[in-house]
């Protein structure tokens, strides 16, 4: 949230850390910003790959072993969410490749990654060379039923960093706003959700990849909305070969994607779908990219930054009205 309506920001930014990322909520009380805090740390302990004791590393421990978890009801909405969307693009957005991450040397959270000296170099796989690993969807058709234990099949492995902070962010707004809180934000490292009308509504920046003290655009929004951003030149590292990598893997190759362009915005109903489609966005890039999104999607606009630095805005957001963008 790179700046909200300054009659929301009045109430005070409220700021802290969860999910290995900086989240800040404005229009909140003192009572809702500890249940925001409270959420965020529950959701870490039960939804993080790289936390030994947290229940998705409990649930991916059980693959190829017959053993089987009972998660909880946010682990387990958290996953039909994430299956529900990769069936939604039809794999492009795939939450199963945790395995393959590790691989890459993805395996611990990035912090804790880039203090190496390299990370480990890729060596493929015929586990990882299937692009869409499909046994993990027959496992988690469970995940339909409102209880039972899970277990998953070998070499597979969930990693929800691609979806879990849009997805809480999502969930926490609409308690909130459910609960009358009638206006607010939540941004979860740049996975936002926006409730209610303030006065001269939001103001959201977005970033210039190429220019960390710059913005490329700024998206105006009156009303409720998801924004969300996917780069590639954020959770960059090279491996012992000295290869460049980033996070965003394409499932169709099994690779960090390297479409045409370096960054995606997305504009959406909420912070679920803006964040995995601006991922899918990155992913299929701006040819293939944006004639799928308005097609598959056409209630949510884009901004994406080229690799050649060319700008592509969505024609939906130039024409004025409760949401359209200024260029920088």
């Amino acid at each position: 949230m790179a700046a909200a309506d300054q009659n929301v920001a009045a109430e005070g930014m409220h700021v802290f850390r969860a999910m290995n990322t900086t989240v800040a909520t404005a229009g909140l009380g003192p009572r809702d910003r500890a249940r925001a805090e409270a959420w965020f740390a529950d959701a870490e302990r039960r939804l993080s790959r790289f936390r030994p004791d947290s229940e998705l590393a409990d649930l991916n421990r059980t693959a190829g072993t017959g053993a089987a978890v009972l998660p909880s009801p946010l682990l387990r909405q958290a996953l039909w969410e994430a299956h529900r969307c990769h069936l939604e693009t039809a794999g492009v957005f795939n939450p199963f490749l945790g395995g393959t991450l590790a691989a890459y040397g993805y395996d611990e959270s990035f912090e804790r990654l880039t203090a190496r000296e390299a990370a480990t170099p890729f060596r493929p796989s015929p586990q990882t060379a299937n692009g869409r690993e499909r046994p993990v969807l027959q496992a988690l058709a469970a995940v339909t039923l409102p209880d039972g234990p899970l277990t998953l099949p070998p070499d597979a492995a969930v990693d929800l960093g691609g979806i879990a902070k849009g997805w809480c962010a999502a969930e926490l707004a609409a308690r909130l706003r459910g609960e009358g809180v009638t206006t607010g934000a939540v941004d979860v490292g740049g996975d936002i959700a926006l409730w209610g009308a303030p006065p001269g509504g939001w103001e959201i920046g977005v970033a210039d990849p190429y220019d960390e003290e710059a913005d490329v655009a700024t998206i105006w929004l009156r009303g409720s909305a998801g924004v969300a951003t996917s780069t590639e030149t954020k959770r960059a590292w090279r491996d012992a070969d000295g290869r460049e990598l980033h996070h965003l893997l394409d499932p169709a190759t099994m690779a960090p994607a390297r479409s045409d362009l370096v960054q995606a915005t997305v504009i959406a109903p909420d912070a679920t779908a803006a964040e995995v489609y601006a991922k899918c966005l990155l992913i299929l890039g701006a040819e293939t990219g944006i004639p799928w999104l308005k097609r598959l999607r056409p209630e949510c606009a884009y901004i994406a930054v080229g690799r050649d630095k060319q700008l592509y805005v969505d024609p939906a957001l130039t024409g004025g009205g409760d949401r359209h963008v200024t260029l920088a």
